[in-house]
């Protein structure tokens, strides 16, 4: 499973919407901002949010997360953000160090149906 390790922590690739972006547009446009990657054969797994407070803004903030499963291409390399680290990591991995718990949550779905 992709993840990207930041100063911040371990996330799954992706990021914030941006005005009138839908969730889809805005993956995409994520992904080639962190990695210089592209996605392809896209497929909607879910929606989760959570409730975070941002030292930064001293404010909290309700994130929603809209996750797919895709395809990466690097065939051009990646081109990654200054501090951001790539890592393909088993899926259990990934459930353990992500740092935001709706992340988690689709992680601990993927691995529910898996077992199934």
């Amino acid at each position: 499973m992709a993840a990207v390790r930041t100063p911040n922590g371990l996330f799954l690739p992706g990021g914030g919407l941006d005005s009138g972006e839908i969730p889809l547009e805005g993956l995409r446009r994520e992904v080639f901002e962190e990695l210089g990657a592209k996605i392809t054969a896209p497929h909607f797994l879910g929606q989760c949010g959570q409730y975070l407070y941002s030292r930064h803004y001293s404010r909290h903030f309700q994130k929603q997360g809209f996750f797919y499963a895709c395809e990466l291409d690097i065939s051009g390399g990646l081109k990654l953000e200054t501090d951001h680290e790539f890592l393909w990591l088993k899926i259990e991995q990934v459930r353990e160090a992500l740092s935001e718990e709706y992340q988690r949550w689709i992680v601990n779905s993927l691995m529910e149906k898996r077992a199934k």
